[in-house]
């Protein structure tokens, strides 16, 4: 490996233009837009941060670092932004020592840097961080946020998602570390199609989608496929948690720039609080009197502007109804289609009115039910070259298991390894409920794993169609 000369400090490269260049001016600033921001209570380990200038991004910006839920233990910021100024054709890191603000300098972590180093496509190289301030809007924010911290900047250009994968593996670390992704979302666009754009790119994220994800939807595409890729190994649930607009910041309408806070969190510790829960059954309790009295209609669900956003992110669900300690319908989605609280609702009914093991429910049933809810992480693809191999990687009483072969699919939660706790018999189950024999193999055969988050109770008392700023209508 050639040596690297580490030396001198990067300066300061927007201060007086997207924030203010003194340390009281920005102080004030940076303090403004954190009273401005929006806490929901949510453990990331990593997250999206806007990088416009700060009267316009600071408060979204301020949510998305509000969700590391515990600042005082970061003793190490990765920070992902892309380069603006040049065409840079894979990785750069910048050879300073420190990174310098109005606020003073954060140094470089750069014996945590050294395996990057040795990947293809990461090269040491000053030049594209000249005028660059995708990394430095993010690190003001840190600053005034996190103690004492040392940072790995990372200048992103044309790379593929599995370099940027293997980057944040190598740098991922454990509760000292956290993760940012500097990106805004849609440019120049008038403001009720930048909007829309916005709406759907947000989606694609929560979804896990990242192969969709193009120039577009975020300026900092590339690090977000990756970083996406890399979440849905891990089974991480992604939440947007705060949005708007430079039209909405006071810039005009016409050529509009969109930003968003997400959060990523492991699937162990994305728990929703109990009023989250209370709400989620009182929206499935709501949505079945709604199907009742209408003959299995699934309503529509509207969240109103003071709704949390963890309540409308992309999730998939399932919903069990029980009867007497029975089951009495089970319906859910196995990929995320629509926000949680609409996926909720649509299941809940279907598992009332369309699970075909049971008639359709009738009203003299529905205030004795129990409503179980599963929120899934996302589905994990695994990799295995025979049955055998594919029954050392699943963990019993935790992983949920989907298995495909061409149009044919079959899935089971984790509850069921209570019925069945033997891995072979719990795959040779689900062999046959997809409609093959127990003992069936095929190369073709595709195998996803997945966590639930599972809560339930006795379905809610009738508190009518508007449930705090939630709405069931026809």
């Amino acid at each position: 490996m050639d040596t690297i000369s580490i030396s001198s400090v990067h300066p300061p490269q927007v201060a007086g233009s997207f924030y203010p260049a003194t340390a009281a001016a920005l102080t004030r600033h940076i303090d403004r837009a954190w009273q401005a921001s929006r806490s929901v209570g949510l453990h990331a380990k990593m997250a999206v941060v806007p990088h416009a200038g700060i009267v316009y991004s600071g408060a979204v910006a301020a949510s998305a670092l509000r969700a590391f839920d515990r600042p005082e233990r970061i003793k190490r910021l990765v920070i992902l932004g892309p380069a603006h100024r040049v065409l840079l054709r894979g990785i750069a890191l910048h050879p300073a020592q420190a990174f310098a603000t109005p606020l003073g300098e954060v140094p470089v972590a750069w014996r945590d840097m050294a395996s990057l180093r040795a990947l293809d496509d990461v090269r040491v190289d000053a030049t594209p961080f000249a005028g660059e301030h995708s990394l430095e809007m993010v690190l003001i924010m840190a600053q005034r946020l996190f103690g004492d911290f040392e940072i790995i900047p990372v200048l992103v250009g044309q790379a593929a998602p599995e370099l940027v994968e293997e980057i944040l593996a190598r740098v991922w670390g454990n509760e000292e570390t956290a993760i940012c992704l500097s990106s805004d979302l849609s440019h120049f666009l008038r403001d009720d199609a930048a909007r829309a754009l916005d709406a759907q790119t947000r989606n694609l994220i929560e979804a896990g989608h990242w192969q969709a994800l193009e120039g577009n939807n975020a300026c900092g595409y590339v690090a977000l496929r990756g970083a996406l890729k890399r979440a849905q190994a891990l089974r991480m649930r992604v939440t947007g948690t705060h949005f708007t607009n430079s039209a909405a910041a006071g810039g005009g309408t016409d050529r509009v720039v969109g930003y968003g806070a997400f959060a990523f969190e492991y699937p162990g510790v994305a728990q929703f609080d109990q009023d989250s829960r209370e709400s989620m059954l009182s929206v499935a309790g709501a949505a079945l009197r709604f199907a009742v009295a209408r003959n299995g209609q699934v309503p529509n669900i509207v969240a109103g502007p003071c709704v949390s956003p963890v309540m409308t992110a992309q999730r998939a669900t399932f919903v069990t109804l029980e009867l007497e300690g029975q089951l009495r319908g089970c319906v859910g989605s196995v990929w995320p289609q629509r926000p949680l609280i609409d996926d909720i609702g649509a299941n809940a009914v279907k598992a009332g009115f369309a699970d075909h093991r049971f008639a359709r429910l009738p009203p003299d049933e529905l205030e004795r039910l129990v409503i179980k809810i599963s929120v899934l992480s996302p589905l994990a693809p695994l990799t295995f070259a025979h049955e055998s191999d594919l029954l050392r990687q699943l963990q019993p009483d935790r992983d949920g298991l989907l298995i495909q072969e061409g149009h044919t699919a079959a899935l089971f939660l984790p509850s069921v390894w209570s019925q069945i706790p033997e891995p072979r018999d719990f795959l040779a189950h689900l062999k046959m409920k997809m409609g093959k024999a127990p003992d069936h193999w095929s190369s073709a055969l595709q195998a996803y794993r997945f966590t639930v988050e599972s809560f339930g109770g006795p379905i809610p008392p009738n508190q009518g169609y508007h449930l705090d700023g939630i709405s069931i209508q026809p």
